[in-house]
């Protein structure tokens, strides 16, 4: 892996390359009392992107908080149920 690309190379000299892999980056902005969890998420422009919420990573397992494209390249996200959670997890995918 380099460059944002994965290469293989196989029997009689065969080389595969993927495609660059744009940069996925969930970012935890701080926690805004009566506002809840801000967070940022960097992507690629025209993507579509679900931020997913999970309470235990566990028992109750991922859920969706909120399904986006992306406009530009970073986007300001708040969570605001936070406040009711004693934790809460975060990931980003992209469906």
């Amino acid at each position: 892996y380099g460059n944002a690309t994965f290469v293989a190379v196989g029997d009689y000299g065969t080389v595969l390359q993927s495609d660059p892999f744009a940069e996925l980056r969930l970012t935890a902005s701080g926690y805004l009392s009566a506002a809840g969890f801000q967070m940022t998420v960097t992507g690629e422009v025209g993507r579509r992107y679900t931020i997913e919420v999970s309470s235990d990573l566990k028992t109750i397992g991922w859920t969706n908080l909120v399904t986006f494209t992306n406009t530009q390249s970073t986007i300001s996200l708040t969570d605001t149920t936070a406040a009711t959670f004693p934790r809460r997890f975060y990931r980003v995918v992209s469906p």
